[in-house]
């Protein structure tokens, strides 16, 4: 059987007539949705051996490594399938046994698993039937040690192979960090590693995964590189390493090799060829969810010096999961940059700044790499538009997802109008939350006694009467006393609506509360515990009530001060904002957010693009976090 696709209507069609062949006539409907990086089984099918099937053999087609099973089981004196286990769709399928010889029967669940005990038969990976819904296996805190070993001289033109791994070596490598909390019963579990550089001429993967198993040594990912030929031997060699789960960004950090290795070098009398040299450096943080949904496309983007940016994306596709890297020349330092083309964004007039904006758009789109420009459009082709994106970068001043893809003769929209897009500093020592938690909204709306917002004033008696959020004394101590954990309840959300002013770099950008204002240092601090404690998402709909006023916006440096605090995300306006389009744009998002569930980014996005022609303040949101991560029911 032919296991390519190239399209999620060609996957339908082929997993059918595969079914079709073991099940015959116990297909009724069956559908399949791409997202993010999870491939979701909707229908109906007439049997429970068929319904697992149908997950075994989806992953067992190209490319596919995560798989939703939706599919309900409607036959005679049988009720509709609802089995949790089915729905544990990372690690590695049952390849051996979904890729059978044509003459071979695949099993079903009903000839492996003894239905009188109901006992759970474990595959290679976390993979297992039951007949009772069982209780998830308690999880258990995983420790790796994370390496990264190269041999051969980092000198112009030299061939070195670089392997960056999860060592289980105690001994070699001190203490662990803590890389997840896993089910107790997993087996193994795959992250993928991409690295770059400005010194390499080339970098090709040999094995670019880390294989982590639970019992037995971790196999780790090697890749053959070239120092460049105009590398100057002992400058700085970086190398950016980043540790993906599916396309899900779980780790980055850098390192210096030439100075690792200078440190390392010990003169010799008699050379002999040397092991791999273990490289020293600052240790990364990797957080892995092992079940946690990706995006179809993630992008990490690293600063470089001067104003140069290294650039890794990965795509999910047919083939399996895409990947590239390239450095990108801004010709003016970002700021400078953005600046330029967005400081006359608030002030656009209201029957022509459509098109204005799509021009800053296309400009973004010209700075990002070619192959980045490639892959978009790939996904573009293969999964169709609104595919989620992830932006990890340490550049706080360019909204990458304004570009607008000079694709389709102009008929494509800027990236966060078509597609669900958020982002996240990379290398924030707190990982991305792939959900938000349970609990209570609270909302601080001050009531200024000059330049009053009515329209904040209404936000605050509609999110109260709602979306149940609790109202708090709008004063600095209680905001402050509220985010250092001097508050009983468990807190899901935090809004505010009010006066907010962008930093100018004097350290003057912050929210003004009814009595004084809370600044950026103020909230940038080991003290605020609301967010390591609760995860809250943070919902600033600061407005001025004056067009020209400077707003809360990403170079003002929330974006970086809620991911260092362990908050959960952001969700701001880049510019000036009327108070009324602020409520606007609460009405339109925060009822999918917190009753729909709907993912963060799509959330956004979906009340970006239905203000986006009335008002160029509704292009002005960004989203903060994981672009997958949503509510989690009550």
């Amino acid at each position: 059987m032919d296991y390519s696709w190239h399209s999620a209507a060609e996957l339908a069609q082929k997993l059918r007539a595969a079914l079709e062949v073991r099940h015959p006539d116990e297909v009724t409907e069956l559908r399949i949705a791409i997202e993010g990086d999870l491939v979701v089984l909707e229908g109906e099918v007439a049997s429970e051996g068929c319904r697992s099937d149908a997950k075994r053999l989806a992953l067992s087609f190209d490319g596919v490594f995560k798989v939703a099973n939706r599919l309900e089981v409607a036959a005679f004196l049988t009720g509709a399938s609802d089995t949790a286990d089915e729905d544990n769709f990372f690690d590695k399928p049952f390849l051996q046994d979904a890729r059978t010889a044509e003459h071979e029967r695949m099993p079903s669940w009903s000839e492996i698993v003894r239905r009188s005990t109901g006992e759970r038969i474990e595959g290679p990976g976390i993979e297992y039937g039951s007949v009772q819904p069982e209780a998830a296996p308690e999880p258990v805190e995983v420790g790796r040690f994370p390496t990264v070993e190269k041999s051969g001289e980092v000198k112009p033109g030299a061939s070195i192979d670089v392997i960056v791994g999860l060592s289980t070596d105690a001994a070699a490598h001190g203490q662990p960090i803590s890389i997840g909390s896993f089910p107790s019963d997993w087996s193994e579990i795959d992250v993928s590693v991409q690295i770059a550089g400005e010194w390499l001429a080339t970098a090709a993967p040999q094995t670019g995964t880390i294989t982590l198993r639970r019992t037995g040594d971790p196999t780790s990912a090697r890749f053959a590189c070239t120092v460049a030929e105009d590398y100057v031997a002992g400058s700085p060699a970086v190398l950016l390493v980043s540790y993906l789960h599916g396309t899900r960004i779980c780790g980055h950090f850098s390192i210096d090799l030439a100075t690792a290795e200078a440190e390392q070098h010990v003169p010799s009398a008699e050379p002999a060829p040397a092991p791999p040299e273990r490289v020293s450096g600052a240790r990364p943080t990797v957080t892995i969810v092992p079940d946690a949904q990706g995006p179809a496309m993630s992008v990490m983007i690293s600063a470089m010096e001067g104003d140069r940016q290294m650039w890794m994306w990965t795509a999910f596709g047919p083939a399996g999961a895409s990947s590239g890297s390239s450095l990108v020349e801004l010709g003016a330092p970002p700021k400078i940059f953005a600046d330029t083309l967005l400081q006359s964004c608030p002030n656009l007039p209201a029957n022509s700044f459509r098109r204005t904006m799509r021009g800053i758009g296309e400009a973004i789109w010209r700075k990002a790499p070619a192959g980045f420009q490639s892959a978009y459009a790939r996904c573009r082709d293969t999964i169709g538009p609104g595919f989620a994106i992830q932006f990890t970068t340490d550049d706080p001043h360019i909204p990458w997802e304004m570009m607008k893809p000079d694709l389709d003769d102009g008929a494509v929209d800027h990236l966060y109008v078509e597609h669900p897009v958020a982002r996240w500093p990379l290398n924030s020592k707190h990982p991305m939350r792939a959900a938000f938690g349970d609990g209570e909204i609270v909302s601080f709306v001050p009531e200024y006694s000059s330049q009053r917002l009515s329209a904040a004033a209404q936000e605050g008696d509609w999110i109260r009467s709602t979306l149940g959020a609790v109202r708090m004394n709008p004063t600095r101590d209680e905001f402050l006393n509220l985010l250092d954990g001097d508050y009983d309840g468990i807190v899901k959300m935090l809004h505010f609506a009010g006066h907010g002013r962008a930093d100018t770099g004097s350290n003057d950008g912050g929210i003004d509360l009814e009595d004084a204002p809370v600044g950026l240092m103020d909230v940038y601090q080991s003290s605020v515990r609301i967010g390591i404690r609760d995860g809250p998402l943070l919902v600033l709909n600061a407005c001025e009530a004056s067009a020209g006023a400077e707003m809360l916006g990403m170079n003002t440096g929330w974006g970086a001060a809620v991911a260092a605090s362990g908050f959960g995300g952001l969700i701001a306006p880049l510019w000036a904002v009327q108070d009324s389009v602020a409520f606007t744009m609460a009405q339109d998002c925060l009822p999918d957010l917190v009753n729909s569930c709907a993912p963060l980014g799509e959330a956004v996005r979906k009340a970006r693009l239905k203000n986006a022609n009335a008002s160029v303040a509704a292009l002005a949101y960004l989203a903060h976090g994981d672009v997958m991560a949503s509510f989690v029911r009550s």
